[in-house]
């Protein structure tokens, strides 16, 4: 059965096994219905030591795809440094963004 999300620790536990020990930054999505049960889990994209690009469209399309009606953007940090940058920031603005005027 497919887990269901309902905090941080959930998708700590869910993403972990395919992210954890990555030498290089990945960044997944976790598409979920209604009742926050996975529907599944891609890898949208890879990319280096520090930067990872994401196509929103894509991210969009697979959604929409899925019948999702909600998803988590998960991404790695190989350098070990947790501070949340402004280009993530940026990133979750256009996205909303983006979404919105589709």
């Amino acid at each position: 059965q497919r887990p269901v999300i309902r905090q941080s620790t959930d998708i700590f536990d869910y993403m972990h096994p395919v992210m954890g020990d990555n030498k290089t930054e990945e960044c997944w999505v976790i598409f979920m219905n209604s009742s926050a049960r996975v529907i599944k889990r891609i890898r949208i994209s890879s990319g280096g030591l520090n930067t990872c690009l994401i196509d929103i469209r894509v991210l969009l399309k697979e959604a929409i795809l899925c019948e999702a009606t909600s998803f988590i953007l998960s991404h790695n940090h190989p350098s070990g440094n947790l501070t949340m940058l402004s280009s993530v920031m940026i990133l979750i603005t256009v996205m909303q963004m983006k979404a919105e005027s589709k």
